[in-house]
């Protein structure tokens, strides 16, 4: 799959921040562990003996980057289906606060522009932004961008 060689790029490209690199190195991981064939186990296997080395190489916590991992997974979530401007829901457990080993389940749901989750496991009270989106009509070959606003809140 044209996937599988961009991923392994990407994996193997080096971030110039020895913190950052593990996070987006295991942001690969995830989205290899998606497929079920020869080649995406393969895939995740690599790329879990290259976590495993980098890791150990700079003495960083396993355990910290899997806590991290589940926090990216969220977002990855919320971005991703976001993205797809219709209305949709789930839940990904995360460890909250760095130092503590309470697990929670958040529950998320997108819509019109407004992304709530509960319990709110962020260290700001709510987030706003635009980003640059385009009509789907036409697209890719039309590109007609808009400005499109989005809100992070807790859910009441």
């Amino acid at each position: 799959e044209e996937w599988d060689v961009i991923a392994r790029r990407g994996f193997d490209m080096e971030c110039s921040d020895i913190v950052a690199d593990p996070i987006v190195k295991y942001h690969f991981r995830r989205l290899a562990g998606h497929g079920t064939s020869e080649i995406r186990r393969k895939l995740h296997a690599d790329f879990t003996k290259g976590i495993d080395e980098q890791l150990e190489k700079h003495n960083l916590s396993r355990l910290l980057f899997d806590r991290m991992d589940r926090i990216t997974d969220l977002l990855d979530t919320l971005s991703f289906q976001f993205c797809f401007d219709v209305p949709a829901s789930g839940s990904i457990s995360v460890f909250p606060r760095n130092g503590e080993d309470k697990e929670i389940t958040v529950d998320y749901h997108v819509e019109d522009g407004v992304i709530t989750v509960s319990p709110w496991p962020f260290s700001v009270d709510e987030h706003r932004g635009y980003l640059v989106a385009y009509h789907m009509d036409g697209y890719p070959a039309r590109l007609d961008p808009f400005i499109l606003s989005y809100r992070l809140t807790i859910r009441n």
